[in-house]
């Protein structure tokens, strides 16, 4: 968990100016907003933070990207998985009662899947491969989180 983190701050800030990467309700796209560091500092400390957590874990990985999902009533993440990134991250910024768990896919099938229980403030790191799904938003309050994919650090700059 991180504990640094002013994520009511953050909500606030993503919510005013993170933009759709795609307006097609059909792309796994939608879901996600990207938002400008400018507009955005708390998410930026964020990032920083979570690269502190990945130097000490990792060593030679960077984090190369970096987005939010902001789930409205209804809303969720379909399967996917961030191939060809070693390790992906996500973090929880605001999860009321109900607004859906993060889903690992286990199989081809769908059959076999193991879910988190998300919480404010949980940083999780899982391998980019991996499928995985967030299920729907059934809250009427927001749910909002970021995740990024690492990569190995030769091909990154870090932001400060």
């Amino acid at each position: 968990y991180l504990k640094d983190i002013d994520n009511k701050k953050l909500s606030k800030e993503l919510l005013s100016f993170a933009k759709r990467k795609s307006s097609d309700k059909s792309s796994t796209f939608y879901e996600d907003f990207v938002a400008d560091t400018k507009e955005c500092p708390t998410a930026l400390d964020l990032v920083n933070t979570v690269q502190d957590v990945v130097d000490n874990l990792y060593g030679d990985l960077k984090i190369k990207e970096w987005w939010s999902q902001i789930h409205q009533k209804g809303e969720s993440s379909n399967q996917h998985n961030h191939f060809p990134a070693p390790i992906s991250w996500a973090y929880w910024v605001k999860v009321p009662e109900g607004s859906g768990k993060f889903v690992f896919v286990l199989n081809d099938y769908d059959s076999v899947i193991s879910g988190v229980d998300p919480v404010e403030g949980m940083l999780m790191f899982f391998p980019g491969w991996v499928m995985h799904k967030v299920t729907r938003n059934t809250s009427t309050d927001t749910r909002i989180s970021m995740s990024g994919n690492l990569e190995k650090s030769q091909d990154v700059i870090r932001v400060r």
